[in-house]
């Protein structure tokens, strides 16, 4: 509720037509007794001492303004002494405790016929509701800030595992791409090769060739050397009276001539 008022009349602190005092005197008869309704009652914790503290103080920082460094020359928030300084009221802590001490006075001076200890009674009542309720409302924001704490752990362990397959991926992308390399330079020797066989095939059967049509040639110079050697031994034979034994080694016959005894 007091943020509820707080924000409704914002521009009106915030506003440079209006003088300090004026905005002070907002707060106190506009925004204060919002906050402060029923606080004779209240058991304020530190921490709740403390939030009302920060309200107060944001407050009065909207009412003041900021202030200019003397020394750096720049724009800064008021400390919180400065505010209390420039606010000359009681704090807002001490006015709860004031107005508590005053409804205890009221309650003392009460007389059995105004259901003094009836009332006193209630109000014990509801102060031991609202702490259940603040009970309450501890558990469930511990357990609120255990499921926090935990899905925060998990955020991180999934960011964590994440991170993880991201470096795998781009490890296998690398390794992809070295593997792509290595597929093209065996393509690229694969073609090399095979043309360097087909190359050496050629060469191979073209001398073979050759060798198949030297072959051939001395085969044919060859014959005609024993041609010629039988028409000379031929004609030796018509000459003397020599007999010719043949023998025959393969396909090559020699002729050894043997002394005829008339």
């Amino acid at each position: 509720m007091g943020n509820a008022c707080y924000y409704s009349i914002e521009k009106l602190l915030s506003s440079s037509l209006l003088s300090k005092n004026l905005k002070v005197r907002i707060y106190k008869t506009v925004i204060l007794p919002v906050v402060l309704y029923g606080c004779e009652t209240w058991t304020l914790t530190l921490r709740e001492e403390h939030r009302l503290r920060v309200f107060e103080n944001k407050v009065l920082r909207k009412i003041f303004g900021a202030k200019k460094d003397e020394v750096t020359g720049e724009w800064r928030k008021l400390h919180n002494t400065e505010l209390h300084a420039l606010y000359s009221s009681p704090e807002i802590i001490r006015n709860i405790k004031s107005r508590r001490l005053r409804w205890a006075g009221h309650v003392a001076r009460m007389g059995e016929s105004r259901n003094a200890y009836s009332e006193v009674y209630t109000l014990e009542n509801q102060i031991h509701r609202i702490e259940m309720n603040l009970m309450e409302a501890e558990y469930v924001r511990k357990k609120y800030r255990i499921i926090r704490a935990s899905l925060l752990e998990d955020s991180v362990e999934f960011e964590s595992s994440l991170v993880k397959i991201e470096e795998a991926i781009k490890k296998q992308e690398v390794e992809i791409n070295r593997l792509r390399n290595i597929y093209g330079e065996a393509l690229d020797l694969r073609d090399v090769t095979k043309g360097m066989l087909v190359r050496q095939e050629v060469n191979a059967i073209n001398t073979a060739k050759a060798r198949e049509k030297e072959l051939q040639n001395l085969r044919s110079v060859q014959m005609g050397e024993v041609q010629l050697s039988k028409e000379k031994v031929a004609a030796l034979l018509k000459q003397s009276s020599l007999r010719v034994s043949s023998l025959q080694f393969g396909d090559r016959r020699c002729y050894m001539l043997l002394d005829h005894i008339a």
